[in-house]
C-alpha cells in the first residue's frame, strides 16, 4: 500500500515537472476574410464606360496586425466565361495594413474598353496579407470572392441610333400607314366631290 502511494506520487510529480518545464507556445497569426456574397454588376455593361461596384469587404481573421494587397484573377476556368482583364478594374485601396479582427470595405470601380468583347466575365477578386523579408514579398493567407458582369454584345453605337435592328423596319411601316391614311383622305374627297357634282 505504501509502495502504490509512493508510486502514485511519483507519477504526478514527474508529470507535473514534464508540464512545468515544457515551454508554452503562443500561436499569433494574420488571417484574411472577405464578403461571402459575389459582386455582381446588374445591368449588362457598354463598352467605353465606368461602373461603381459594389464594395469589397476584407477583413484580417487573424491575432496580429496585417497588410493586404487585392488582385484580380481567374482561380480556376469559369466555363464559356471570359476572364476579367485585370486593368478593367480599379480598388479605391490596396496594399493597405489592418489591425486584428478589423476590416474595411475597398471601393471598386469597372473600365470597360471601347474594344471589349461582349459577353458573360467572371473572376476572382483575390485579398492577400503580405509580408516583407528580404529579397522580396511573400504572400500568406489569401481569400477570395467572384466578379461577375455580361458586357452588351450590341457595339456602344447601335444603342443610340434610332434605325438600329427595329428602327428603321418600324420607320417604314409607320410611313406606309400614314401613306395609306392620306390615300384614303384623297379618295374619299375625290368621291364626296362626284356625289356633289
Amino acid at each position: 500500500m505504501v509502495m502504490r502511494r509512493l508510486l502514485l506520487v511519483s507519477a504526478v510529480v514527474f508529470h507535473a515537472t514534464m508540464l512545468m518545464s515544457r515551454p508554452s507556445t503562443v500561436h499569433a497569426d494574420v488571417g484574411a476574410g472577405v464578403g461571402a456574397a459575389p459582386i455582381e454588376l446588374t445591368e449588362p455593361a457598354r463598352r467605353g464606360r465606368t461602373y461603381p461596384l459594389p464594395a469589397l469587404f476584407v477583413v484580417n481573421t487573424g491575432t496580429e496586425p496585417g497588410r493586404y494587397a487585392l488582385q484580380v484573377k481567374q482561380l480556376t476556368p469559369k466555363g464559356i466565361d471570359k476572364e476579367v482583364p485585370p486593368d478593367w478594374l480599379t480598388f479605391a485601396q490596396n496594399g493597405f495594413s489592418l489591425p486584428p479582427k478589423k476590416g474595411m470595405s475597398v471601393a471598386l470601380t469597372l473600365r470597360v474598353p471601347n474594344n471589349a468583347k461582349g459577353g458573360s466575365y467572371r473572376s476572382d477578386l483575390i485579398a492577400r496579407t503580405v509580408a516583407s523579408r528580404p529579397g522580396g514579398t511573400a504572400f500568406g493567407a489569401s481569400a477570395a470572392t467572384e466578379l461577375t458582369f455580361q458586357v452588351d454584345a450590341a457595339p456602344e453605337g447601335r444603342h443610340s441610333r434610332p434605325w438600329s435592328r427595329w428602327g428603321l423596319p418600324a420607320l417604314a411601316a409607320a410611313a406606309l400607314i400614314v401613306v395609306a391614311a392620306l390615300t384614303a383622305v384623297q379618295a374619299r374627297r375625290r368621291a364626296a366631290a362626284r356625289a356633289g357634282v
